[in-house]
């Protein structure tokens, strides 16, 4: 007779049940649709395993590199008073570190530090 605490136990227990239950198919779903595009997991949200592609590697190199030759050519021209110089020390930066970056966030990728470790009833089906 434990009354309303009990069947609150009750429900939440099951409401758990029924949330890992529906993660679990949506994590099938979700391994099925992106298939072999797909080169590593990340941080888990809401118990499934986010993907990155290399494409996506690519477009946040491209947008990083941006926003630095920017600050970069504005820290030479502000120091320098020379648009031309700084223009040429940023497109050199900018050549320099895009493939820095994208090697760096690569070799990242065969780290397991910090990642979530998926547990193996994610690929039941």
């Amino acid at each position: 007779m434990c009354g309303a605490a009990c069947a609150s136990r009750v429900w939440e227990t099951e409401r758990n049940k029924a949330l890992a239950a529906e993660r679990s198919a949506a994590s099938v779903i979700l391994k099925r649709q992106v298939g072999l595009h797909a080169t590593r997991p990340l941080e888990q949200k809401d118990g499934l395993a986010a993907m990155e592609s290399h494409s996506r590697s690519i477009a946040k190199t491209l947008s990083w590199r941006l926003w630095a030759t920017i600050i970069t050519t504005a820290v030479v021209y502000f120091s320098t008073h020379e648009f031309k110089f700084a223009m040429e020390i940023g497109l050199l930066d900018t050549t320099i570190k895009l493939g820095a970056y994208f090697f760096h966030e690569r070799l990242w990728n065969k780290v397991s530090f910090g990642r979530a470790v998926e547990s193996p009833s994610d690929f039941e089906i």
